[in-house]
């Protein structure tokens, strides 16, 4: 259909995270006879790259040099000609830099989403808020995961509101609505029978504050000695976990599991599920662990809040003091009926109130108005 669109979204990886998860999702419910779709990214060998070319998504690697690289945007920009793109999507800060420019030089339009608010109390993040302004001259909008991170983008970075919508991650409920073996699962994963089992799902990096949640553990495994912590993910700590859960001695108690894309199956043998984050956009992980029915203990940080009713539908927690987590963590494990009262009531917001179609349905609408205004310019 020569009236379709072409949108390239670009992003640094293909690897299994939450952003690369929320690109997949839209690539699979963006409408097919509006829009042709394709992305760039930084990085070889995403474990997520077949699942995008199984629908039809064109894939394009441009590896990043090590440190800033000047040449990428002029690599991109090219790509952007050769494919005659219509709209550039970037997610988050590194995409929205080399993306940005080099939307900027092939003269097209672009949106930039971003997804968490970074660390912006040292010298090297305090260029980011420089950096970020002057790309949002040039950016046609500007979508952001959870309200706190619009609130910063507009406080802190000083960007126009005008430019700024608030688009929430969405999920699909229903898939986390499944019957499993829970028993059967355990077993897989070596668990006993009969024990409750506490459970995180994100990439190991210092920002998701997985030693705050190992420490923490430990208290809960004195407490409650049938306890068991799963942990999925991948990421550079992971040798620094390993050698920390051997020295708290939970070797037996806390379990490494990898990148797993089991991960419905997976929530679904958990008691509680445990986000100790120092930073988050709108973690879509804990809108799946919500859907999956089970009561949440997260961080009170960004995004989370804007998910968790403390005491309604989970508990938070400051990702800085281990006793709080700890509590959390046993109160949930302990008391069952406030647990599923917790988990009935978060299983009905989700489902509610963050859909997958609601998420697609504001993104077309906004490359629909970009397309429009473009064409408007021609004439």
């Amino acid at each position: 259909m020569k009236n379709k669109k072409n949108i390239l979204f670009v992003n640094y990886s293909l690897g299994v995270g939450g952003i690369e998860t929320l690109i997949l999702e839209l690539c699979r419910r963006l409408d097919k006879n509006k829009f042709k779709l394709s992305i760039c990214v930084f990085e070889k060998q995403g474990r997520l790259e077949p699942e995008f070319k199984q629908l039809g998504v064109d894939v394009f690697i441009i590896e990043k040099g090590k440190r800033a690289d000047f040449v990428l945007p002029f690599k991109i920009a090219a790509l952007i000609r050769k494919y005659g793109i219509d709209i550039v999507h970037t997610h988050n800060q590194t995409a929205w830099l080399y993306g940005g420019i080099a939307a900027f030089f092939a003269g097209v339009k672009l949106v930039h989403t971003e997804h968490t608010t970074a660390d912006y109390h040292n010298y090297h993040t305090q260029r980011w808020i420089f950096i970020e302004k002057i790309l949002s001259f040039f950016t046609d909008k500007i979508t952001t995961v959870a309200g706190s991170v619009a609130d910063f983008m507009k406080k802190k970075v000083k960007i126009s509101p005008d430019k700024i919508e608030v688009i929430h991650n969405g999920i699909e409920a229903d898939i986390f609505n499944l019957e499993i073996d829970a028993a059967g699962k355990k077993k897989e994963l070596g668990l006993p029978d009969g024990c409750l089992v506490a459970g995180n799902v994100a990439r190991l990096f210092e920002a998701k504050n997985h030693k705050g949640l190992i420490s923490a553990f430990k208290k809960v495994a004195e407490e409650i000695p049938n306890a068991y912590l799963l942990i999925a993910g991948d990421g550079p700590l992971k040798n620094t976990l390993i050698k920390q859960i051997d020295e708290e001695g939970l070797g037996q108690k806390v379990r490494l599991l990898g990148s797993r894309r089991d991960i419905p199956e997976l929530l679904k043998v958990l008691d509680v599920f445990v986000l100790t984050s120092f930073r988050e956009g709108l973690p879509i992980v804990l809108l799946e662990a919500m859907a999956c029915g089970l009561a949440v203990v997260a961080s009170d940080v960004d995004g989370n809040t804007e998910l968790v009713n403390n005491g309604e539908t989970g508990i938070i927690v400051s990702p800085d003091v281990t006793e709080s987590i700890s509590k959390a963590i046993i109160d949930i494990l302990s008391n069952r009926h406030m647990a599923k009262a917790m988990a009935d009531k978060g299983r009905d917001r989700v489902k509610r109130e963050f859909s997958f179609e609601t998420m697609t349905g504001k993104y077309e609408n906004i490359y629909g108005q970009l397309i429009v205004k473009k064409s408007c310019s021609k004439e």
